[in-house]
């Protein structure tokens, strides 16, 4: 990758906390983590629409 981030790690967690969970457990091995939730284009349409 080229730009402000060197490698992207994609996983898979059953709910947002143990996704959280993951990324604290990176930084604390030293890994500055960013944590960013992926949501169906469909999700957000329900959401955008409820606006």
């Amino acid at each position: 990758m080229l730009g402000e981030y060197d490698f992207l790690v994609v996983m898979e967690a059953p709910d947002r906390t143990a996704a959280y969970q993951a990324g604290v457990a990176l930084e604390r091995h030293g890994l500055d983590a960013q944590t960013m939730e992926i949501i169906p284009t469909e999700e957000l349409a329900e959401v955008v629409d409820d606006l």
